[in-house]
Order: structure tokens, then sequence, then C-alpha cells
């Protein structure tokens, strides 16, 4: 996997620079544009969608990549503004890719496997569109890592700095407190009050009054088709797909979103096991979201990571291994790739390892009589 998705990236780079039809990783024009906007000391600029998009126009006669991201996120890019857009683009995505890969080390206990999250196809399509969710593994991933080691602060600095993108968020805080784990949730609290208070302080309360005058925006988009359905990795979109109307698809993603936070809850109150809590979270965080694209896929290392944990205290059975093995192969049924296809697998190879820890949780939650009343104390 890790060869052909290396192959891969070589042909599109290729292509990319031969036929020159778009930016390399066409996404990252969206970054590189804001960062040069901060840089020339305009960081509301980012939140005009017209102007914005007429300023990537001028760099690169490429335009309408909108920036959807927090203006505590223009002081990580902004420094990216100084160098060229390709040496920028490559140095972001090969940073990001080694945090990434870096994290995914930490979970399993040996850096020297790292290596392994490249075979996650959505590695691949991040990079080929020049996308942030690499970043979103390296600290989704450290934040994990950090709470298996019972480092609860440095956990939770980790969940603030995800607050990048905030809805894959939207289980921890559920989860933390749970779980007990009050002083990472104290962590990541403050972290990000932290951050939303020193970009107010440099880029003043003009930019957040842009970026919360546009926060509808995002929505707009997914339900008004600017977005295509066939790009959203998520049930909302899948349901679009299937030409079901957004107002009662929307419903649906909520109910299950909901769904899958009582679960959550209840399993990170009641196991014991770690491996298999993190596994749920992180799994659960990109079903429970509408706003989950296919690049965003590269997310699904994480609780991957967490089942081959899981796998040396008990090992895989057939099914199980089947389950794995397709939620790696069905991210090729989607748009990573960019070729179009009428309904693409979506939510699926999320939901699969969703329903493969819970299937675990569950025979353990029933063999097990009891919760474990001091599971909280005892974090603490």
């Amino acid at each position: 996997m890790t060869a052909f998705s290396t192959l891969i990236l070589l042909l599109y780079f290729a292509h990319s620079a031969y036929f020159q039809v778009r930016p390399i990783g066409s996404d990252f024009v969206s970054f590189w544009t804001a960062a040069k906007a901060v840089l020339d000391q305009n960081s509301q600029l980012p939140y005009d969608f017209n102007a914005f998009s007429a300023l990537q126009d001028t760099y690169f006669g490429y335009s309408n990549v909108a920036f959807f991201y927090p203006p505590f996120f223009l002081l990580l890019i902004a420094p990216f503004g100084m160098l060229p857009y390709g040496l920028s683009y490559a140095v972001f995505q090969f940073l990001s890719l080694a945090g990434a890969a870096f994290a995914i080390g930490k979970i399993l206990g040996s850096l020297k496997d790292s290596w392994l999250a490249l075979a996650v196809p959505g590695f691949l399509f991040c990079v080929m569109h020049g996308q942030t969710s690499l970043l979103c593994v390296f600290f989704f991933g450290l934040a994990l890592a950090a709470l298996a080691e019972r480092r609860m602060v440095l956990a939770g600095i980790f969940i603030g700095l995800l607050a990048i993108k905030p809805q894959f968020g939207l289980l921890i805080p559920f989860a933390l407190l749970a779980g007990g784990y009050y002083r990472t949730f104290t962590a990541a609290s403050a972290t990000t009050l932290l951050l939303g208070a020193i970009s107010l302080m440099i880029f003043g309360f003009g930019t957040w009054a842009a970026f919360l005058e546009q926060s509808g925006l995002a929505y707009q988009a997914m339900v008004s088709g600017l977005i295509s359905p066939e790009k959203l990795a998520s049930p909302f979109g899948w349901l679009l797909q299937l030409g079901i109307p957004a107002n009662i698809s929307i419903v649906v993603q909520t109910s299950l979103s909901i769904s899958i936070i009582i679960w959550v809850v209840i399993c990170w109150r009641k196991l014991q096991n770690f491996n298999l809590q993190a596994m749920l979270l992180s799994a659960g965080a990109c079903l429970a979201t509408p706003f989950m694209l296919d690049y965003d896929l590269a997310l699904l290392a994480v609780p991957l990571a967490f089942a081959i944990c899981l796998n040396r205290e008990t090992q895989f059975t057939r099914v199980e291994g089947g389950m794995l093995l397709a939620s790696v192969l069905l991210q090729f049924a989607t748009q990573g790739f960019a070729l179009t296809m009428p309904v693409t697998a979506g939510p699926f190879p999320a939901a699969l390892l969703f329903l493969f820890a819970s299937r675990r949780a569950l025979a353990e939650l029933t063999s097990v009589p009891g919760p474990a009343s001091d599971l909280a104390s005892s974090r603490e």
C-alpha cells in the first residue's frame, strides 16, 4: 500500500508539473494566500470570500478556494507565506507528513513502525490536495498517545491545538469528562482560549468578527452544492449523494452524532481498556461531523493504529481483519483521487472502524460485571 501510494503521488506531481492545469496541491492555494495576506497586515481578507478569491486569481489565475479556519490558524500558517508557493507547499506537507507518522509511531510504541501510517490512503489524498488533515493526525494522535502515558496536561495542549479543525473535537469533551480526565479537559480549554487570546491581540477583533460572520458559509457550501456531496466522507454527504434532501440528511446526521456521543460516554466511563476507548473516540470523531471530506480520511490512521495495539492484546478474528482491510481499501472508493463516481464509499471506512471497536467494547461490557467505579479517581 505504501509503495502504491508513493507511485501514485509521483505520477500526480509529474502530471501537475507537465500539464499545469492547476497549482500542485491546489487547496494549499487558500493557505498560502492567507499567509500572504497576514504578512501584508490584512488578516481579515481571508474571511471575505470574494476579495480572497480575487487575490488568489491574481497570484495563480486559479481561485474560489475558501478559508474556513479560525484566526489562530493564521498564526501557524503565516511563516509559509515567506516562501515561494511550490517550496511552501512542499515544506508544509513534509512537516505535516513527518509529524503524522511520528504520532502513529508513538501510538504503536515504536517510532520504527511510523512508516505504517503511509499505507493509509487518506495520507495520499491529503498530500495531493495540499490539505491540513495530516496536521490533525499529528495533534489528535499525540493527544491520545499522551493520555495513554498519563501525561494529562500535554494531552490537553494537543487537544487544544486540534481546534484548528474544531469539527473533529465534538466528542472529545464528553469523553474526557466521562473518563475523569479533568486536568486534560482543563488544559485543552485553556490552550484553546490562549490561542484565541493571542490571535485576538495580534490580529484584532475585526479578524475574529469577520471569521464569525463567515462561519455559516461552510454549512451553506455543503447544503447548496458548492462543495460536491461526492467529496464529503460523512453520513450527511452520503445521504445527499442518494438524493435525500439536505434538511432530512442533517436530521439523520444529528441523530447519529448524538447516538455516537452517548455510546462514547458509556464506553469512556465504564471500559478500562484505553486502546479500545481511543479507537472508539477517534473513529467516532470522523462519523459525528457532517463536515468531513475525502482528504480527512487521513485521520483514520489514528483508530487503525489503536486497532494494531488491540491486536497485540487479543488477535484479530477473520471478521475483524476483514473489517480493517475493507476500511483501508474503501478509502479508494472516494473522490480522493478526483475520480468521478455516482456514489462514493463516503463514511463507510470510518463506520467499519467504529463498528469494530464497538463490537469489542460491547463484548467487554457484557463480560465484565459492573463499572469500574474508582476509574476516574485513579486516572487523576
